[in-house]
């Protein structure tokens, strides 16, 4: 399957690693649109949440507690971990492993991961692009792969990560940290 045909279940999402790392924004506020995208992103497996806001950041609801009612009506187990960092900075780098850590450590016991910040493009874009680094690509291939995994999303045209500090993350990130 090519990206262009690659669906992601949700509109504001694409595929890093199809079929198992997702990536994307903030999911809605509002119920209605939110239950949708709760069921939408259930339906195609999508079982960890890696949430890398703060509790209440922009005045963002929680969503957790919806997404925990509609798995348990569809017996399906979830994760929803949240691992604040400030929006337009980096973690330090011992957060980064775990946070990486993480993520391996859920992909191996075979759920589907979706890693989002606000607006799934800086904090979301540092956190895959250090991914990428640890599982072999330099930092340049890692940007580059974000770069061409976005392309036919809504994210096409905006710069993920977005500062050059969650850039230069990326570029220094070691194979295997």
């Amino acid at each position: 399957m090519t990206l262009q045909t690659l669906p992601a279940p949700i509109h504001n999402a694409y595929w890093l690693c199809p079929n198992e790392i997702l990536l994307g924004s903030y999911l809605a506020d509002d119920v209605e649109p939110l239950k949708l995208k709760i069921k939408n992103l259930l339906k195609m497996g999508v079982t960890y949440y890696a949430n890398m806001t703060a509790e209440g950041e922009y005045g963002r609801k929680p969503y957790h507690l919806l997404l925990q009612e509609e798995a348990e009506k569809q017996h399906i187990q979830v994760v929803h971990q949240r691992f604040s960092i400030t929006d337009f900075d980096i973690p330090v780098v011992e957060r980064m492993k775990h946070i990486l850590d993480c993520i391996d450590a859920a992909l191996a016991v075979k759920h589907k991961v979706y890693i989002h910040c606000m607006a799934g493009l800086g904090r979301t874009g540092t956190v895959a692009g250090c991914y990428l680094v640890r599982h072999g690509m330099t930092g340049a291939e890692a940007l580059e792969e974000i770069k061409r995994r976005k392309q036919y999303s809504i994210f096409a045209r905006m710069e993920s990560p977005i500062t050059l500090q969650q850039k230069q993350m990326v570029l220094d990130w070691q194979i295997g940290a």
